[in-house]
């Protein structure tokens, strides 16, 4: 399913959901913020994005 969103909006979804996003045919930039919450049982795969990221530790 196709999902519009305007500038603002908030998209939530689960990581092993398939996602992608069309091509940006406007003339200006765009950009988006990414966070992935994960629990200490659950590292990145060496060598991925996600492990080359930098981490905050949540307090317990």
């Amino acid at each position: 399913k196709q999902v519009e969103l305007a500038q603002g909006d908030v998209v939530l979804f689960h990581s092993g959901l398939f996602h992608a996003a069309g091509r940006n045919e406007g003339d200006t930039t765009k950009f988006s913020v990414v966070f992935a919450y994960r629990g200490e049982s659950n590292p990145p795969k060496p060598g991925t994005r996600s492990a080359s990221s930098g981490e905050v530790e949540l307090g317990h």
